[in-house]
């Protein structure tokens, strides 16, 4: 075959972790860290997809978990993968980005799993978030207020009448 190494008399196909891709090579190649051959004769190394992490030369790439994410795809960073931020969740195996939380919302500092909605927490009373992804909410300025009774998303305070003050 195409992806084979002679040895004495005979043919042989190279070993997992190992790649040849020429004919009438006497050696096979070695994958480099952050590639995998996971069966025997394949003429060249397969990279993992963003998504997943790297385990060893002779064993498929493994899946981000939930909460988890994975934006490169290849190479020796890719050892593991990375937990979704403050302000951003995963809900799926295999993802390669973390969904960020809404305007009106901020992520839970005592999430540790971040592998839900339920991450981004509406933002309290007196307080509004106007941009995605934040792990805070800001406080309204002078002169403008947040109810108890507004309903999110709180993306911005409601302004004073004239004759009110917060």
């Amino acid at each position: 075959t195409n992806n084979a190494i002679a040895i004495e008399s005979d043919c042989q196909s190279c070993p997992e972790g190992f790649f040849q891709f020429s004919l009438a090579q006497s050696e096979c190649t070695s994958c480099k860290s952050g590639q995998y051959a996971d069966k025997k004769g394949e003429s060249n190394c397969k990279s993992c997809a963003a998504g997943s992490s790297y385990r060893n030369t002779i064993s498929p790439c493994i899946p981000c978990e939930v909460g988890k994410y994975q934006d490169l795809n290849s190479g020796y960073s890719q050892l593991s993968c990375k937990p979704c931020l403050i302000g951003s969740y995963s809900t799926g195996t295999g993802t390669a980005t973390c969904t960020k939380c809404g305007e009106g919302k901020y992520g839970n500092p005592g999430d540790p799993i971040k592998n839900s909605a339920a991450h981004c927490l509406n933002c309290q009373d007196g307080k509004y978030q106007n941009q995605v992804g934040k792990f805070t909410c800001k406080d309204c300025p002078i002169g403008f207020y947040m109810p108890s009774f507004f309903n999110d998303p709180r993306t911005s305070c409601l302004a004073c009448e004239a004759s009110e003050q917060p």
